[in-house]
């Protein structure tokens, strides 16, 4: 994927605010943004390798960084009819996703790290980073609720993330109860392409937060290892 067609990503981690303030701040802002979809709930089992090397490459602060998950919507825990491998590549503010369709499966107590790698090798399509998966395992899963709104010229969207809860993945036996949940926060993301940029830039501006990096995946991790190393 060229870097033409990433998509700009701005990040805002709100602490000490309700749902519903972020959600009005939002509404009042003069890119005049409406409700684009309705709420849904998210899940990512995500991937690296056995040494974290995706994880240093975040904590490290490399402008060039990669993500790789399997994502789907609905209930965490039971039988997932779609799901989507995604690449995420970053580069400074830029993101773009490279995604597969998987066959179906269902995380109980008997899907481990086998069962994860079986899926992918059952992928109705062939996997474009089929390299990049050779040496990962599933390291842990998380979820949280989305909300999607759209300015009125349909150039930027925002999605505000909340709930947001972790669980450990075990390579050989899991049961998917050490849930851990995060403090209440809001994760509000600025999206929009190359073209609107100064619009989104001066929109974004508008915001009372402060933009700042956070990856759900490390701080799910860190907030895993705090509790018991893996």
């Amino acid at each position: 994927m060229l870097l033409e067609e990433f998509r700009y990503e701005r990040k805002f981690v709100i602490h000490g605010a309700s749902l519903a303030q972020v959600e009005g701040i939002v509404r009042l802002n003069r890119g005049v943004f409406f409700e684009e979809y309705a709420q849904r709930s998210i899940n990512n089992i995500y991937f690296d390798t056995p040494g974290l090397d995706l994880y240093h490459q975040n904590v490290d602060g490399l402008s060039t960084r990669t993500k790789v998950r399997i994502r789907w919507y609905g209930p965490t825990i039971g039988r997932v009819d779609k799901a989507t491998l995604e690449l995420k590549r970053k580069h400074g503010l830029l993101g773009a996703k490279d995604n597969v369709p998987l066959s179906g499966f269902v995380l109980d107590d008997h899907f481990t790290a086998s069962t994860a790698k079986n899926l992918l090798r059952t992928s109705p399509k062939s996997l474009p980073f089929r390299d990049e998966l050779d040496f990962m395992e599933p390291v842990l899963i998380n979820y949280y609720k989305r909300k999607y709104f759209r300015s009125a010229d349909r150039a930027v969207r925002v999605t505000l993330d909340f709930d947001l809860g972790f669980l450990r993945f075990y390579q050989h036996f899991n049961s998917f109860l050490a849930h851990i949940k995060a403090p209440p926060l809001v994760v509000l993301e600025v999206k929009y392409p190359d073209e609107s940029n100064v619009v989104a830039a001066s929109l974004s501006s508008d915001m009372p937060f402060r933009m700042t990096k956070m990856s759900k995946y490390i701080y799910g991790l860190d907030a895993l290892l705090s509790v018991q190393p893996f």
